[in-house]
């Protein structure tokens, strides 16, 4: 049983070039977010759900479907904004305000909407287990072609491997390390994420997860192969 007192926030911001308004385009008939909303939702543990958005549409959207929302200043509102500085001025709000923060964090995005119950609990479990820990996270082995040691870099007309001598003797996956990518969720433990400015802090624990969970869904391709992946069933959510 979880006693610790924790919260989700859901970073949503109105501008995208990858496609436009992304966080509220229609996924198999619903807006994008509510797959996240969703998943925080179904943890009855998690008290209070937060999304941070600098737009009206999905500020009403939020509310509609009780979550709360944080008014995003037009400064955390641009491109080359960082996560960590958009969970970190929602943080400050709340000591500023309320003078409390909880003791876990899981931050859920929009991007990444197949997100499952039992993968949202292995995370926080970690860190109620392992006090250490500064956060969890989910991960996935990417596919051999992906391999770091298998990427190319373009040396003006020539493609070369980006890590030659790393690959020497490493040419077949057999003979590769094993490397893993972000999977789908992150949970911070909010007194570290406050003192080291960091999302994963000194100490990270990963929960593997297969990679179709982890489909992040950002430009349109992307939303054809989520369509896919629902209407197929090969994914399926509660």
């Amino acid at each position: 049983m979880i006693k610790e007192n924790v919260w989700a926030i859901i970073p949503a911001r109105g501008g995208s070039k990858s496609t436009p308004l992304k966080n509220m385009k229609e996924l198999f008939g619903r807006p994008l977010i509510d797959y996240t909303i969703s998943a925080a939702k179904n943890i009855p543990e998690i008290s209070r759900i937060i999304c941070s958005t600098d737009h009206d549409g999905i500020r009403d959207h939020c509310l509609e479907r009780q979550i709360e929302v944080s008014k995003r200043p037009d400064y955390l509102a641009g491109d080359d904004v960082s996560t960590l500085d958009v969970i970190k001025h929602f943080l400050n709000t709340c000591l500023e305000k309320d003078e409390v923060l909880p003791e876990l964090l899981v931050l859920f995005e929009p991007t990444s909407p197949f997100v499952q119950v039992e993968q949202i609990y292995a995370c926080i479990e970690l860190l109620l287990e392992h006090r250490n820990l500064s956060s969890s996270q989910t991960i996935v082995e990417p596919p051999p072609n992906h391999h770091a040691f298998n990427q190319r870099v373009l040396d003006g007309d020539l493609v070369k491997f980006r890590f030659p001598k790393e690959r020497e003797n490493r040419f077949n996956k057999q003979r590769k390390p094993k490397f893993y990518v972000h999977g789908n969720l992150r949970v911070l433990r909010c007194e570290s994420f406050m003192s080291s400015n960091d999302l994963f802090g000194r100490e990270s624990m990963g929960v593997l997860i297969p990679k179709r969970f982890a489909l992040d869904v950002d430009g349109p391709e992307d939303f054809e192969i989520a369509e896919m992946y629902l209407s197929s069933g090969f994914i399926t959510l509660g």
